[in-house]
């Protein structure tokens, strides 16, 4: 996952919930490698997966968590 924002001066997180609408362990807020710049194509990340590989197939919701953040566009690669 990338995501294109200006959050050099903020933060930017992403957790993933399940249907749900639950957090899905390894995937939470509190997982979530932080962002801290301003990116064209920046990798979100989480302690344990490096990508959402790991929930292939499944049916996923994000929420996204901004301060001082613009967040332009994401996609899932």
């Amino acid at each position: 996952m990338q995501v294109n924002c200006k959050s050099d001066f903020g933060k930017l997180a992403v957790e993933v919930l399940d249907e749900q609408r639950q957090a899905i362990p390894g995937f939470t807020l509190e997982d979530c490698n932080t962002i801290s710049a301003d990116s064209l194509e920046q990798p979100v990340t989480w302690k344990e997966h490096q990508d959402l590989t790991a929930l292939a197939g499944k049916e996923i919701r994000l929420r996204f968590h901004l301060i001082n953040t613009r967040l332009y566009s994401y996609r899932i690669v």
